[in-house]
């Protein structure tokens, strides 16, 4: 059984040997020989396991107790050993497509694509179109500041005629009009009120008109 068991661990020591040398490959078909090598190994492995097993099986019930610990961390050693080989297998075969690709398009020629040739003039317009697009977007953009200035003066002016609306009724009653007069005048503020309102939609009825008509 022992000896058995030495011969188990010598082959898992001479897999991870090859393992080493397996790492250092350069390319597949350098570790195709190594490859095989390994893979007698794990066959012989596995016979060796399988004639420990038998020789456990033989032994007194004293000794198979130790005999199966040890067969067992040599079993837990193997599996270690072939998850490491085939992570190793799937790196260098990694490594092996980057290092093919990276040759293939060191070696590729490129020659000019005749059906992407650029025309010139072509281009001039396309600029010359983008340019009065982006002077059409300024000027709209303008328009848009100056009715916005437009409204926020409408709406200043609308509070100070409130006011000024305010102040001549005191004045008036400091005056002792009467109060047909400030009825008068009120009226008087509201008509102007509403040719004012009337004028600003004129006003910007226009100013849409002409922005339509500009786009058009």
């Amino acid at each position: 059984m022992e000896q058995r068991l030495k011969a188990t661990s010598e082959l898992l020591q001479e897999v991870e040997l090859h393992l080493m040398t397996l790492d250092r490959s350069v390319c597949e078909e350098s570790a195709r020989p190594i490859n095989n090598d390994l893979s007698r190994l794990f066959m012989r492995i596995e016979d060796s396991f399988r004639r420990l097993d038998a020789e456990i099986a033989r032994q007194p019930a004293a000794l198979r107790e130790e005999g199966c610990r040890k067969r067992e961390q040599l079993r837990s050693d193997a599996s270690f050993i072939q998850s490491s080989y085939n992570t190793l297998n799937s790196r260098l075969q990694a490594r092996w497509k980057a290092a093919s690709d990276r040759e293939e398009l060191l070696n590729k020629r490129f020659e000019p694509n005749s059906c992407c040739a650029v025309n010139v003039g072509e281009v001039d317009i396309e600029r010359d179109v983008h340019s009065r697009l982006k002077a059409s977007n300024k000027g709209v953009d303008e328009m848009i500041v100056q009715g916005y200035n437009v409204l926020k003066n409408i709406q200043s002016q609308g509070l100070e005629m409130k006011e000024t609306r305010k102040k001549m009724r005191s004045l008036g009653n400091m005056l002792g009009l009467s109060s047909t007069t400030i009825n008068i005048i009120d009226r008087r503020l509201k008509d102007d009120c509403t040719l004012f309102i009337a004028g600003v939609v004129l006003c910007l009825i226009f100013m849409a008109s002409f922005y339509y008509y500009w786009r058009g």
